[in-house]
């Protein structure tokens, strides 16, 4: 973090204690419950990918605490946070990857968006080029590994979620955890953003493919008239949050 930390300006140092502080106090993402609540069981093993500043991974780690948590953010002012996060607030049960999922072994360039501020826009951040070059960036090298040899490495017996928020790197997340897709079929929750998809040259309608080829069925994930998260059958691909069972 600290080669991250010292290309901000004052404002964006100060700025990451507010993030900190966030981090720390509040818990996003309770409007899932209801849902994560219906094929979450005490002993689930959870793929956190994308766990930024820890929300969904405190979340997850609550729900779990007789399984584990995998919580992979290889970007440093997020691992920063996210490691006080487990830290403070003893998770246990939550294992933090500082690497990145995609579909092969590489080391890439993370990209992190500045904000007008000075600030680092780090939920942002993101592999491949920004097709809409709306901010300029820093970048740090980071580790890509998959899903796959990971589970291989850790002698994992079963995944049974996969959450993935990772800027359009979701596609390559896949082709790297095929195997275990087949062999376990984990439910899945994954950002779908035609343009950031664009980042690593692929597409919703392959993603799509890929899903309903190895036997799943996609839902869309909304909010109704109350605010409340419910989720409808999405046979085309469109750009927003869905959930994925198998068959």
């Amino acid at each position: 973090m600290g080669t991250v930390i010292s290309q901000l300006s004052m404002h964006g140092k100060l700025t990451y204690l507010v993030h900190l502080f966030k981090a720390l106090t509040r818990q996003h993402h309770q409007e899932y419950l209801p849902i994560l609540n219906q094929f979450l069981k005490s002993d689930s093993i959870i793929i956190d990918v994308g766990a930024h500043a820890g929300q969904f991974t405190k979340l997850f780690s609550a729900l779990v605490p007789e399984g584990h948590v995998y919580a992979f953010e290889p970007g440093g002012y997020a691992s920063s946070i996210l490691n006080k996060v487990i830290r403070l607030y003893r998770l246990k049960n939550v294992t933090h990857i500082h690497k990145g999922l995609g579909k092969q072994y590489k080391k890439e360039n993370l990209n992190i968006p500045i904000k007008q501020s000075g600030s680092l826009g780090f939920g942002l951040s993101h592999l491949g080029d920004d097709k809409q070059n709306v901010r300029t960036t820093i970048s740090e090298t980071i580790e890509i590994i998959t899903l796959d040899s990971f589970a291989k490495d850790e002698r994992l017996e079963r995944i049974n979620f996969i959450k993935a928020d990772i800027e359009g790197w979701e596609m390559q997340l896949l082709l790297g955890a095929k195997s275990i897709i087949q062999k376990w079929h984990p439910i899945l929750t994954l950002e779908v953003n035609r343009i950031f998809l664009s980042r690593a040259e692929n597409t919703p309608e392959e993603l799509w493919a890929f899903l309903s080829d190895n036997g799943y069925e996609i839902f869309r994930l909304f909010y109704d008239e109350n605010r409340l998260l419910q989720t409808t059958l999405a046979p085309e691909p469109f750009d927003g949050d869905i959930i994925c069972y198998p068959n």
